[in-house]
Parts: C-alpha cells; structure tokens; sequence
C-alpha cells in the first residue's frame, strides 16, 4: 500500500496503478476465466448453469478492466500535459482507482450468483462504483479540456467525445450496456428444456 501511495503522490506515475490493474483483470483474471468457458463450451459443461452470467462477466472484465482502466490511466497521463491543468485535488486519481477496481471486483464475484439475494445487491452495488469512477474520470477529463490551453493539434474533441459518452455509458445500467439483463444461472431445479435435433422436446411427442 505505501508503494501504491507513493505512485498516486507522483504525478508522472499515477497511471501506473491504473496499467497495473488493466493486466491483472484482463490477463491474470480475464484470460484463465475466458479458457475455462471455451473448456467448458468444448466439453458440452454449462458449469452447473453459470455459463453465460460467466461469459458477461469475462466480457466485462475485458472490456472495462482491460481497455476501459487502461484508458482512464492514460488520459489521467496525457490530459492534464496537452492541456497544462493539474488535477485538483489531486485526490480525484486515486478515487478513480478505487471505485473502478473495487467495482471490477464485486463484478466478477457477483455476477455470476446474481440470481441469489445477498450478491444481488452486491452486482448492484458494483455497478453503482463503477459508475461512479466513470463518472469522476470523466469530469476531471472534461474540467482540464474546458480550462486548458489550445494547441494546433485538434485533440479537445476526441478527448471531450470520449469523456462524455464514456459518462452517459455510466448512467445506464450495466445490463443495459451488454444488450440486456444479467443470464440468471440455472440450476437443476431450473426447466432447461431444449429441442433436439427432430424438432422435439425431450419427454414430450412429435410436435404437430
């Protein structure tokens, strides 16, 4: 913790942290979860019925802990030096980290338990951090581009479009991001029914 301290107190590093935690979601956790639901698919497992809250899981780790912690590092890196403006309070960075890795987190674990009433809240809940970072993220961007200084290069519209879709993604709910609401797991008490390959349902007759 002193070590990560001293890197949010350094303005040249406070990105690191935020690179970090991009490799650890998307490599270290994303990339083993994303093989075992390709096992898993390959052997014909549902993984007890959590196969596709999994899959969101493993696509939301991917997109907003591989590439969406990756970009908040480097704009908190780039901004502030195109447009001259230090963050204040500096503070903002390191709440930005602990919103969106603690949210990336409860994502993950809860998700796929979502159909269950405790870690229900908790998959609310993580969305709410998460969106909450997005939110904070985006406003220093937006603050440093509203103040900053112009330069010939045209980057303030790039940036600005960035910041503020990046916001109205975060007022949406999160299964409204992913086409829809979390895949309830199914577990054996669930009707699981499907159609064979006849245009049957097992344990019923021909259809008419």
């Amino acid at each position: 913790m002193t070590r990560l301290g001293s890197l949010f107190r350094a303005e040249d590093q406070q990105y690191l942290p935020f690179i970090a935690a991009a490799v650890f979601f998307g490599l270290i956790v994303g990339f083993p979860l994303g093989f075992t639901l390709a096992h898993a698919a390959a052997q014909g497992s549902n993984l007890g019925g959590r196969w596709q809250p999994l899959v969101q899981a493993h696509g939301h780790l991917q997109l907003v802990g591989w590439v969406g912690l990756f970009v908040m590092g480097m704009g908190y890196r780039l901004v502030p030096r195109f447009t001259g403006v230090r963050i204040r309070p500096a503070a903002l960075v390191p709440l930005t980290f602990v919103l969106m890795a603690s949210g990336l987190a409860l994502r993950a674990w809860a998700q796929p338990f979502a159909d269950e009433t405790p870690l229900a809240a908790v998959f609310v809940a993580s969305a709410a951090l998460e969106a909450a970072g997005t939110l904070v993220f985006s406003g220093v961007v937006l603050r440093c581009l509203a103040t900053g200084r112009r330069e010939a290069f045209l980057y303030s519209p790039f940036f600005a479009a960035g910041a503020v879709w990046a916001a109205v993604a975060a007022l949406l709910p999160s299964w409204a991001q992913e086409g829809g609401r979390a895949q309830r797991p199914h577990g054996e008490g669930h009707d699981q029914r499907q159609i064979d390959g006849d245009g049957q349902i097992p344990g019923h007759g021909t259809p008419p």
